[in-house]
């Protein structure tokens, strides 16, 4: 799972646009990310013991929403940087599920 900065997304979201318009489509995000870190700090956090996944089909899709809120009730419990909850509303509505 990756959380980004709004400044260090659009970061990246340029780097992977430099990569597909040079036609490298076939590149790994991971590979726009390692060169990205060259140029700005990007730090790993250990997820042990907190909840985490990732959305590969529609089930994990429709856990999503409950997932992510209990991440973020996680995060703010641990006293970090993270707006309160109705900041983060909007992101939690783009998990419903559409199928």
């Amino acid at each position: 799972m990756y959380r980004f900065s709004a400044r260090t997304a659009n970061l990246l979201r340029d780097e992977i646009g430099c990569r597909i318009r040079d036609g490298r489509v076939n590149d790994f995000y991971t590979a726009a990310i390692s060169d990205l870190a060259s140029r700005v700090p990007i730090h790993a956090v250990s997820t042990e013991g907190l909840t985490w996944g990732e959305v590969d089909d529609h089930e994990d899709l429709a856990a999503a929403p409950s997932k992510f809120a209990r991440i973020l009730a996680e995060e703010r419990s641990v006293n970090s940087r993270i707006p309160a909850a109705p900041a983060w509303a909007p992101y939690v509505s783009q998990f419903q599920p559409t199928l």
